[in-house]
């Protein structure tokens, strides 16, 4: 991996992460994930200040993905640390129980409701680690696929007035004439 796309998605990343583990502001991700587009968005303009060339939308994708795995990664590893603290060694049972009192306040929820509620649940609770990594890794896909769309809009609103280089034939040097193909008679 280039190390001038790695860097501005690391940084990139490890910000907008911490960002959307904030409570209010994490908030705003409901909206659209509109702090991984941001994120995708900064990481490519950290790219481009750094890059004399124009950058393609492709390269935009790649390192607004890099920083939205980046920020998935970091949100992810935070949020689930937090909420194992907030459960204290809670057993499943206990679990279970929680979310059985909080179901059964639901006012509109019929009795057939509730019963598939639970056995999802029940299912769930069965084997939570691999739930937890189940949503871990889904959690860091869409957020790496909202980094790429940051990272291909903001190859759009900041790659403006940047000049391809020239395009040189081939065979032919800077300040050179078209070479003919008639031999020289001296």
């Amino acid at each position: 991996m280039d190390q001038s796309k790695l860097k501005p998605a690391l940084i990139s990343g490890v910000i907008f992460g911490i960002i959307s583990v904030i409570p209010l502001v994490g908030a705003l991700n409901c909206v659209c994930c509109a702090w991984l587009l941001v994120c995708g968005i900064v990481a490519v303009k950290m790219f481009i200040s750094n890059n004399p060339s124009p950058v393609s939308s492709s390269e935009g994708a790649t390192v607004g993905a890099l920083a939205g795995a980046v920020a998935g990664i970091i949100s992810n590893m935070v949020s689930w640390t937090i909420n194992i603290v907030k459960m204290r060694g809670a057993s499943t049972e206990q679990i279970r129980q929680e979310f059985e009192k909080a179901l059964s306040q639901q006012p509109n929820l019929t009795a057939e409701q509730y019963d598939q509620v639970i056995k999802i649940m029940d299912i769930i609770l069965s084997s939570l680690p691999l739930f937890i990594i189940l949503f871990f890794l889904v959690g860091v896909i869409i957020m790496t696929i909202f980094g790429a769309l940051g990272g291909v809009i903001g190859v759009k609103i900041f790659n403006k007035g940047k000049t391809p280089p020239p395009n040189v034939p081939y065979g032919q040097s800077f300040g050179e004439g078209p070479k003919s193909s008639y031999p020289i008679n001296q």
